[in-house]
């Protein structure tokens, strides 16, 4: 029942004007945001096909036809998202999840990443994919977002994306960067909480 309450309540609020949603869904969307996802799908709360294929029907990967930033629909053209997120969008889902847009799954490699440059390497492996003619695929920043305090999750990174920021497709061309603060939640070794603080920067 939450779910389909939840998206009521965002449309009444996107009927009226561009939105932004954050929080701690409980829910890792890609494979690519939690660890150990092989031994968790369909096992571990939170990783259930269901939870993820109804967190897709309100955001997935945004295409490049229907980005309205110029500069991100040229990034989306040439780096597609992978088939890798159940329910992910084809551009019809009505909100966008600002982290994956910024650091999407490359089609063929999936390989988490950021794109700084001008040309796509026809290489599909992960070195190969690295390598461009004018540009190249940059180490991406860890995307988790929580560690159990159990057997020591957080010092090895075995986490889970669970905390999101998630925008009207319209706030997009002001969308600058989005932060997960590890070390944040770390003090003289001891961890003072399971999740840390996310963040994004909009150019308004």
């Amino acid at each position: 029942m939450w779910d389909p309450a939840f998206e009521a309540y965002l449309a009444s609020l996107a009927a009226s004007k561009p939105i932004v949603w954050c929080g701690d869904t409980n829910v890792a969307h890609a494979e690519q945001d939690i660890a150990n996802a092989k031994s968790n799908r369909n096992k571990s709360p939170g990783f259930s096909d269901a939870e993820r294929q109804n967190f897709g029907r309100l955001v997935g990967g945004l295409s490049a036809e229907t980005a309205p930033s110029q500069f991100f629909a040229s990034a989306r053209a040439k780096l597609p998202l992978a088939e890798a997120v159940p329910g992910s969008s084809d551009g019809t889902a009505p909100y966008v999840d600002a982290w994956r847009f910024l650091h999407p799954l490359y089609e063929g490699t999936g390989v988490l990443g950021n794109w700084n440059g001008k040309e796509q390497g026809k290489g599909k492996g992960e070195e190969e994919g690295k390598e461009k003619a004018n540009g190249k695929f940059e180490d991406p920043p860890a995307p988790y977002t929580y560690w159990s305090m159990r057997s020591g999750a957080y010092h090895k990174n075995v986490g889970w994306r669970l905390d999101y920021f998630v925008l009207s497709p319209e706030l997009l061309p002001a969308l600058r960067s989005s932060t997960s603060h590890r070390d944040m939640i770390l003090h003289d070794s001891a961890l003072l909480s399971d999740h840390c603080p996310v963040e994004i920067e909009l150019e308004l």
